[in-house]
């Protein structure tokens, strides 16, 4: 028997059949989720590879290629919908000028995070053995209801439980930054929400922005043995739960992290959380930067979990005042963060309001969606469904391209200007490009690039949606 490519395949796919049923020829439970497939695809490109080189059955050329497609097939994910998450801040409470809840959004949204809903925890415990829950209740009925999963974020400590209850510095009320004065209280609320949520809720945030002095004066040591406590809780009510760690902001955050890690708080993480602003001098681009920071964080402590950008924006519109720089600046960032490593990001916020102090408004109530939140709904439509491997976005100087694939031979290509308007170069296998509008336009050799991406496309169809799974054959 010759061994080949197409022949290492079947035996390969008999391995799988056998790798994923049980002795009772049941399909493992264990095996139905889709994550061991990038393994799987690796396993595959290595083993055809060794048939190729022992029977010559590849050309050099077909072997350069062959490698090429295993790099981006074994580590290629399909981007879903909860990589573009969402703060709907007056969901279930009205604004403080007493405006109608806001419905829930006509745009895309795959996951929620429960910061500034009114669901912290000294809304909630408002006192010892008190606890308030209409506000996440409803919040949990409207996510349950769009089918649209939450993160549950801690977070603000109540005065009567605070270890400094008259601190004025902290940023959302009295001793809400400061540890408790006693972490039976913390154990306690821990226990009672997540009871209370009976399974309803998965994901679990231990703090936000603990390196800003306004959400947290308490040591990093402090940090983590609420984290251990908390881990503890959460897993004996729900062993199924992820917690993620608590959420460091900007640059610094990387440094707060790289101490609560030293510190043993990687102990009690199942996904590393970060929040992914950025400082007036940053580019979108930046954020390439520090993902890659995190991931060697990550890999320093051995390591190997998912990262999450559970808050980011372009900040307050002081920030970036141009609306068409906001929209450029959220389709950018959207693009680059999942080949970077980052598997969910989560905008602040929809609705926070028109106004100079409110941070990354997409919707408001007299003007519904803007320009950015406009452009959200055309990233998403671009990005849900494609597959986009670690590393598809390259740039040379101060251009950028991002490829997406999906089934049926469709493939796009996202390409901006950093520096401003330029003429680029179209392969000739894109006809058409789509911007941040929705409008679509045919394409012949070259095409006028800026600040804003397109998306290249060679048809003019509805992109298909991606296969479940994906073998490469060459001949």
């Amino acid at each position: 028997m010759t061994l080949t490519a197409e022949s290492v395949e079947r035996v390969w796919l008999m391995f799988l059949v056998r790798r994923r049923t049980n002795a009772n020829g049941r399909v493992s439970r264990s095996m139905r989720r889709t994550g061991s497939e990038a393994g799987d695809k690796r396993i595959l490109c290595n083993l055809t590879l060794v048939a190729g080189w022992i029977h010559y059955d590849l050309t050099m050329k077909k072997l350069i290629l062959f490698l090429l497609l295993c790099a981006f097939f074994a580590q290629a994910q399909t981007v879903p919908p909860s990589y573009f998450g969402q703060h709907l801040l007056h969901l279930t409470r009205p604004t403080s000028s007493g405006v109608a809840l806001t419905p829930w959004p006509t745009i895309g949204l795959g996951a929620l995070r429960t910061w500034d809903m009114g669901v912290s925890w000294f809304n909630i415990n408002t006192s010892s053995g008190v606890y308030y829950y209409t506000n996440l209740d409803a919040a949990i009925n409207d996510a349950q209801v769009k089918g649209v999963d939450l993160i549950y974020t801690f977070g603000n400590t109540p005065t009567w439980a605070s270890s400094n209850p008259t601190d004025l510095s902290c940023s959302e009320g009295l001793g809400a930054c400061d540890s408790p004065s006693s972490n039976i209280y913390w154990q306690h609320f821990v226990t009672s929400i997540v009871t209370h949520v009976a399974g309803k809720i998965h994901y679990w945030e231990i703090w936000n922005e603990p390196n800003v002095g306004g959400f947290w004066r308490g040591t990093t040591t402090q940090m983590v043995t609420m984290a251990s406590q908390a881990y503890a809780i959460i897993k004996s009510i729900d062993p199924s739960a992820v917690v993620l760690s608590p959420a460091a902001t900007d640059d610094r955050g990387v440094l707060w992290m790289s101490d609560y890690l030293t510190a043993g708080g990687g102990a009690y993480m199942n996904v590393l959380a970060f929040h992914g602003y950025y400082l007036p001098t940053d580019t979108p681009e930046h954020i390439t930067t520090r993902a890659a920071a995190y991931q060697n964080l990550l890999a320093a402590h051995s390591l190997s979990i998912s990262m999450w950008d559970t808050e980011w924006s372009w900040g307050t519109s002081t920030n970036m005042s141009s609306t068409s720089d906001q929209a450029n600046f959220l389709a950018r960032t959207y693009l680059l963060q999942w080949p970077s490593g980052v598997q969910r990001a989560y905008w602040y916020g929809y609705d926070a309001g028109s106004c100079s102090g409110c941070w990354g408004d997409l919707w408001t109530t007299s003007g519904g969606l803007n320009d950015a939140g406009i452009a959200y709904q055309q990233v998403y439509n671009w990005m849900v469904g494609a597959t986009m491997a670690l590393g598809a976005c390259t740039n040379s100087g101060t251009v950028y391209q991002c490829v997406l694939m999906r089934s049926g031979g469709y493939q796009g290509l996202a390409v901006w200007n950093t520096s401003g308007t330029s003429t680029f170069t179209v392969p000739t296998q894109y006809k058409q490009y789509r911007d941040l509008t929705g409008a679509t336009t045919s394409v012949g050799g070259t095409v006028s690039i800026g600040k804003a991406p397109i998306l290249l496309e060679n048809t003019g169809l509805t992109p298909p949606m991606p296969p479940s799974n994906l073998f490469v054959n060459l001949r």
